[in-house]
C-alpha cells in the first residue's frame, strides 16, 4: 500500500486485491495428476522489474505478500510467494510429494510471468525448499555470481540443540498432524473478525537519530513503520492480525505437513531431499558451481537474529561451520542482528528485507548485503 492507499483504502479492498489471489495448474509427474498452486506477487508488477522468488517459512505462504508489498514498491522489486501444497489454494500432496512438486512448480510459475532469473530468498525453513532449487535449478539464478539470501534459516534441533524444539522433533506424527486444527481454532475464536478501518490511523513519530533499523526492537518507531510498511503505530497491529485472520480461512493442512517436514518428526519418512544434511549439502552445492560454466562462484547471505530460540547459539554456530569447506567457491556471510527474535527478522520495518530488496533491485550503490 502507497503512503496515500494507507490512510485511505479500506484493509478489505487492499486484501482483496488480484495480485495477491492468482494461481496456475501444471500435470504434475510426481503425483500423476493436475496440480493447482496459488501465489502473490507482492510490489511491482510491471514486466521486467527485477523479480524475487520468496520460501516462507511454516505459515509462509503468499499471505505473507501483504506484509511487504508496501516495501516492494518502496524497493522496485517484485516479490513472487506461492502457497505450498494445503495452503491457500494449492493442491496438498503427500508429505514425501512436497519438495518433488515446489521442483516442478519452480519452472512452471517463472515460464507464467516470464522470468528468466530470479533472486532467491527463503525464511526459516523455506531454506530447505531454497537449497533445492539452488542445486537442481541452478538455471534460475543469474549468472556469473548471484547471491542467495537466508533469513533466520531453519538448522534442525539435532544439530541446533534447541531444547523446546528438540522435545517437538520427538513427538509422535499423529499430534503434529493437529498442529494446523489447534492454531487455526485458537486464531478464530481470539481474533477480531472484521477489517481495522482506516479512523485507527495515527501520525507518525519523528525517527530516532542514529537509531539501527535492522537492530532494533520488534516495536519500531513510528516514522520507520511508516515508510517500510505504510502502517502507523495504531494501524500496525489490527491490520497484520486481520491478515492471520484471513490465512486461517482458507486451507492450512499443509502446515502440519510442514511441521513434519522441519522436525522431521518421529515415525514419519521425512527427507530434506539434497540439504537432508547441510555439511554434504554444502560440499555437492561447491562441486556443482565448480562445474558450471555459467557460474564463477556462490555467496551465501544468512541472517540470523541474536535472540532467536528456535535456532539459538547453536544453531548459527553450526552454520558457519556448514560452509567451511565450500569456500574456495562458495563465499557464506553469516550476520547476527541485535535484538531480533526468529520471526521478527523477516518484518519490514527490521530493515534485513530492505537491504536484500536493494541488492536485488540493483539500487544498492555497488554495496552488498
Amino acid at each position: 500500500m502507497s503512503h496515500q492507499e494507507t490512510a485511505g483504502e479500506d484493509v478489505c479492498a487492499f486484501v482483496a486485491a488480484k495480485r495477491f489471489h492468482q494461481s496456475l495448474c501444471f500435470p504434475s509427474a510426481t503425483v500423476q495428476k493436475t496440480i493447482r498452486v496459488t501465489f502473490a506477487i507482492a510490489g511491482c508488477q510491471e514486466p521486467g522489474t527485477p523479480t524475487v522468488l520468496f520460501a516462507g517459512g511454516l505459515y509462509g505462504g503468499r499471505w505473507n505478500a501483504l506484509w511487504i508489498d508496501h516495501l516492494c514498491q518502496q524497493k522496485r522489486v517484485r516479490v513472487v510467494i506461492p502457497d505450498r501444497p494445503g495452503l491457500g489454494g494449492s493442491t496438498p500432496v503427500a508429505l514425501t510429494q512436497r519438495i518433488p512438486v515446489w521442483l516442478e512448480m519452480v519452472p512452471v510459475l517463472l515460464q507464467h510471468l516470464e522470468v528468466e532469473t530470479v533472486t532467491l530468498v527463503a525464511h526459516s525453513s523455506g531454506v530447505i525448499y531454497l537449497f533445492n532449487t539452488l542445486y537442481h535449478l541452478p538455471q534460475v539464478v543469474a549468472a556469473p555470481a548471484p547471491t542467495v539470501y537466508l533469513i533466520s534459516p531453519w538448522v534442525h534441533p539435532s544439530k541446533s540443540g534447541a531444547k523446546l524444539l528438540t522435545i517437538f522433533s520427538a513427538m509422535p506424527a499423529g499430534l503434529v498432524s493437529g498442529w494446523n486444527k489447534m492454531t487455526s481454532f485458537l486464531v478464530n475464536r481470539l481474533m477480531p473478525s472484521s477489517a481495522p478501518t482506516s479512523k485507527e490511523k495515527s501520525h507518525p513519530k519523528k525517527h530516532a537519530k542514529g537509531a539501527d533499523v535492522a537492530g532494533s526492537d520488534s516495536l519500531a518507531d513510528g516514522a520507520t513503520l511508516f515508510e517500510t510498511c505504510g502502517l502507523t503505530p495504531a494501524t500496525k497491529q489490527p491490520t497484520r492480525d486481520y491478515f492471520v485472520k484471513m490465512f486461517f480461512e482458507e486451507d492450512t493442512s499443509g502446515v502440519a505437513e510442514e511441521a513434519k517436514l522441519g522436525l522431521k518428526t518421529n515415525g514419519t519418512q521425512v527427507s530434506w531431499g539434497v540439504c537432508d544434511d547441510y555439511e554434504e549439502f554444502a560440499g555437492k552445492l561447491a562441486q556443482n558451481v565448480a562445474k558450471d560454466a555459467r557460474l564463477s562462484s556462490l555467496r551465501v547471505a544468512a541472517y540470523f537474529g541474536d535472540k532467536d530460540g528456535y535456532v539459538g547459539k547453536g544453531g548459527v554456530q553450526y552454520f558457519r561451520k556448514v560452509w567451511e569447506t565450500s569456500a574456495s567457491v562458495i563465499f557464506a556471510e553469516i550476520y547476527e542482528i541485535p535484538r531480533m527474535n526468529h520471526d521478527d527478522l523477516a518484518l519490514p520495518e527490521h530493515g534485513v528485507l530492505g537491504r536484500i530488496f536493494d541488492v536485488a533491485s540493483g539500487d544498492d550503490g555497488g554495496k552488498k548485503v
